[in-house]
């Protein structure tokens, strides 16, 4: 229920820029002296609304959506130990190379391991 008020209210600061122009080309237009019917503007601010309020509530999943790429999303991930963790060593992880060090124990090779954590380019990682 929060999330959903807090995306909704994202949704809304994020239409008051599209609401400000809107003024102001209407107050533009006021001060050169072009006259429009009253509906008119009515019927175009509603469009200009519902546009813009569409646009804008397709983009609210990309907000929250998760990070793919980076420490973030490696944490979690199992990988295999190429060369013996004693306790710094080489893991095999997504087709890549990364150097690792084990937290406890020395990991001989062909183990599979958890990352914990990254420290710069190196991975921490436990015994699975």
């Amino acid at each position: 229920m929060v999330k959903k008020t807090l995306n909704w209210l994202k949704v809304s600061i994020l239409l008051l820029d599209e609401v400000l122009v809107l003024v102001i080309i209407l107050l533009l237009m006021h001060y050169f002296g072009v006259r429009l019917p009253v509906w008119v503007i009515v019927v175009i601010s509603i469009l200009i609304f519902v546009v813009v309020f569409l646009i804008h509530l397709a983009i609210m999943p990309l907000i929250n959506k998760k990070p793919i790429t980076g420490q973030e999303v490696m944490i979690g991930m199992r990988c295999r130990v190429i060369e013996p963790l004693m306790p710094r060593g080489t893991v095999f992880l997504l087709g890549e190379y990364w150097q690792a060090e084990s937290i406890s124990e020395d990991i001989p090779t062909d183990s599979t391991v958890e990352i914990i954590g990254c420290n710069g380019l190196i991975l921490k990682v436990k015994r699975n």
